[in-house]
């Protein structure tokens, strides 16, 4: 189960993978180039709950065209 609280969003110009890394320990969610990290909703349980779930219904579509 993921724990949206202690998840970190962060976004990375230089860097194009999209999702979640483990790294020292703490979970990583790696955003898409356009958002910005200055964004004051960035941190907020409810933007991080709802850019999970959208991730994850993306990813369901692009396996059922896959498949």
């Amino acid at each position: 189960m993921i724990n949206f609280a202690e998840l970190k969003p962060q976004v990375n110009p230089k860097y194009s993978f999209v999702g979640i890394e483990k790294k020292r320990g703490k979970l990583i969610f790696h955003l898409p180039k356009g958002f910005t990290q200055d964004d004051p909703n960035i941190n907020r349980f409810n933007f991080k709950c709802e850019l999970f779930f959208k991730l994850y219904k993306v990813l369901k579509i692009v396996q059922s065209i896959y498949q």
